[in-house]
């Protein structure tokens, strides 16, 4: 027997720092020495913002944006160009482009080319092809 109940889905609570970091971790993405630089890029790209306390103020393009002299409290908050990119994305079925599996195989062919197990024009071909469809 299947039993039918009424509610309402609510979005993943939105990540700190570290959740964010923790989430690099297990998808492969990143090095101890480059994750403060993805997560720093995102920041400065306007892809997302950190809020703490609740206390929002209106940046420059629309978006809120908060101090961020609390980060144990601070989570990352989607900017209207972040949203705006993933949407595209998904409207371009271009999966890869939003998720972590491409970063992920960016990661392990560069350190394929590194160790000299991998050439770079061979990785450049193989990931330009799933792109050309677009």
């Amino acid at each position: 027997m299947v039993k039918i109940v009424e509610g309402s889905t609510t979005p993943p609570s939105l990540l700190t720092e570290s959740e964010l970091v923790d989430k690099m971790h297990s998808n492969g993405i990143g090095t101890d020495a480059t994750i403060a630089d993805h997560v720093q890029k995102v920041q400065d790209r306007c892809y997302t913002f950190l809020v703490s306390d609740g206390r929002r103020r209106r940046g420059n393009n629309g978006d809120t944006a908060a101090s961020t002299s609390n980060c144990r409290r601070s989570r990352f908050h989607p900017s209207n160009l972040g949203v705006a990119l993933i949407e595209g994305y998904k409207n371009m079925e271009a999966k890869g482009m939003f998720t972590p599996d491409l970063r992920r195989q960016m990661e392990r062919d560069v350190q394929l080319i590194s160790e000299n197990k991998r050439k770079v024009k061979k990785i450049i071909y193989d990931g330009k092809s799933p792109l050309d469809s677009l």
